[in-house]
């Protein structure tokens, strides 16, 4: 990989990736060219469409529609991962952007990004605010706080604690990223590293090389709907993931990654569909698991400060009913 050497004339390249969708991959097209008018006429912006489609529709739209965008075809298909992997090696630039089919950009979406860049030549990678989309509209729901203008993200814990502490998570989507490609040209997401979780691992890899920097305006949509890969995230994939970043990180010095764990046997306790009227019954797992949970409960709720209120409504959401119950059986033990 190489990159642009005449830092008179930066150069940008946006790269969609595209597979089976072209009622979404219009939109997002539209949005990313909307978008590329508003850089600094300084910087030479490419705009290409990696197409992992099983069929020539895309091509044929996309040549109708926007005959100026050129296409990487990648036949035969390819993973996923392997996809993204392939864009990060191919880049020959200075700056880099993988988009997905189905998000749409803001219009200040890259002009803010490149600045930011441009204003931070240390970092690594800057990424932004997003909200989620469902049947093409923005819901109140976002990635992060907006209060906050930007986050230095300089380390791996800092990072995990955007990913996973309950209380002060908050990060920019996978697409809401913009990279200088010098950080990033030996390094790229490798699927023994966190499975369909690479994305979160290949970015530990670039906080190694350079810092990065947050913003929480809001500069894209992330569209939710039933084809989105984290949507059908496992439990099983999530310890497995967990194991990982055990293995870079103690899990015993960082707290975000307790919280991780503690969220997968909340959702796994739930998955039980358990009777807290049948006790007795419960498989040896299920009282471990309880217990555990009761625990952390405990300590994250006798703390006073801010997680507290995100534990309380971890626990009504996970536990439900049973932690009313519970409730109700230690004031019968205690015989209130």
């Amino acid at each position: 990989m190489h990159t642009n050497l005449n830092s008179l004339t930066p150069t940008l390249k946006v790269v969609v990736l595209s597979r089976n969708r072209p009622e979404y991959l219009i939109k997002s097209l539209h949005s990313v060219l909307e978008s590329a008018r508003l850089l600094p006429k300084s910087v030479t912006c490419n705009i290409e469409i990696s197409d992992n489609s099983d069929s020539e529709n895309i091509v044929e739209l996309v040549a109708k529609q926007y005959p100026q965008v050129a296409i990487n075809l990648r036949r035969p298909n390819i993973t996923v991962i392997n996809h993204i992997k392939s864009v990060v090696r191919e880049a020959n630039t200075d700056y880099l952007v993988v988009f997905h089919d189905d998000d749409v950009m803001k219009p200040r979406f890259l002009s803010t990004l490149h600045a930011l860049l441009v204003s931070n030549p240390e970092a690594a990678a800057v990424g932004c605010n997003a909200y989620y989309m469902r049947n093409n509209v923005d819901t109140a729901a976002s990635f992060m706080n907006q209060n906050k203008a930007t986050i230095l993200v300089d380390t791996k814990d800092k990072l995990l604690n955007s990913y996973f502490l309950i209380g002060k998570r908050g990060t920019s989507p996978f697409p809401g990223y913009m990279y200088q490609v010098k950080y990033i040209d030996d390094t790229c997401l490798d699927e023994t590293k966190g499975g369909i979780h690479a994305d979160v691992s290949f970015l530990l890899d670039i906080v190694q090389r350079g810092s990065i920097v947050l913003t929480s305006e809001i500069l894209m949509s992330y569209r939710l709907h039933e084809t989105n890969v984290n949507d059908t995230t496992t439990v099983a994939i999530q310890r497995g993931f967990l194991r990982y970043l055990n293995s870079q990180i103690s899990i015993k010095k960082s707290q975000a990654l307790q919280d991780f764990r503690y969220t997968i046997m909340l959702r796994w306790f739930r998955e039980q569909h358990i009777n807290i009227g049948s006790f007795t019954k419960w498989s040896h797992r299920q009282k471990i698991v309880f217990k555990y949970i009761i625990y952390e409960l405990l300590k994250h709720l006798l703390r006073p400060d801010c997680r507290a209120l995100h534990f309380q409504v971890m626990r009504d959401k996970y536990l439900g009913n049973l932690w009313a119950k519970l409730k109700v059986l230690r004031k019968v033990l205690r015989g209130d």
